[in-house]
């Protein structure tokens, strides 16, 4: 959970759960309902202690319809 908090915070674009599997490699399953359990897991334990995780969904393109995350770091520095 901290790599993945790490990674969303560093991002300068949304990533994709494709993305952040790849980035965080054998941290998150390879099979992809798997994956995504595993994802929505530790969004959803990041989020319960109070960190705000941008989703964007994309609009055009091959990936229309994708969703996006990322952290945006301006919002959770002091």
């Amino acid at each position: 959970m901290t790599n993945l908090l790490a990674l969303l915070l560093e991002t300068p674009v949304p990533l994709s759960l494709v993305q952040l599997g790849g980035a965080l490699a054998g941290q998150y399953p390879s099979a992809a309902r798997a994956r995504r359990a595993t994802f929505e897991r530790d969004k959803a334990m990041l989020r319960d202690i109070g960190v705000p995780i941008d989703t964007t969904i994309v609009t055009g393109g091959p990936e229309a319809g994708q969703t996006r995350y990322r952290i945006d770091r301006a919002k959770n520095e002091l």
